[in-house]
């Protein structure tokens, strides 16, 4: 998504929502990084039409460790 596009849809949300879709990205951003990660989701409030939801719910998938020296 462009930074154009992005500002754009930031500017139309009400605080709340881009408060935590701030927090979800920098969150997800960081959590890439971690050896075994396999998926993250959002779920929850955040992820529906809702204009003040109250706080912002992830599924994290980590592979164990077995799974991570196999692969």
């Amino acid at each position: 998504m462009s930074d154009h596009l992005q500002a754009r849809i930031v500017g139309q949300l009400p605080p709340i929502r881009t408060h935590l879709l701030a927090g979800v990205l920098a969150f997800t951003r960081a959590a890439c990084s971690i050896p075994g990660m396999t998926r993250i989701a959002l779920i929850g409030s955040l992820a529906t039409e809702k204009a003040n939801p109250k706080d912002a719910d992830m599924l994290v998938t980590i592979a164990d460790a077995d799974r991570r020296s196999k692969a």
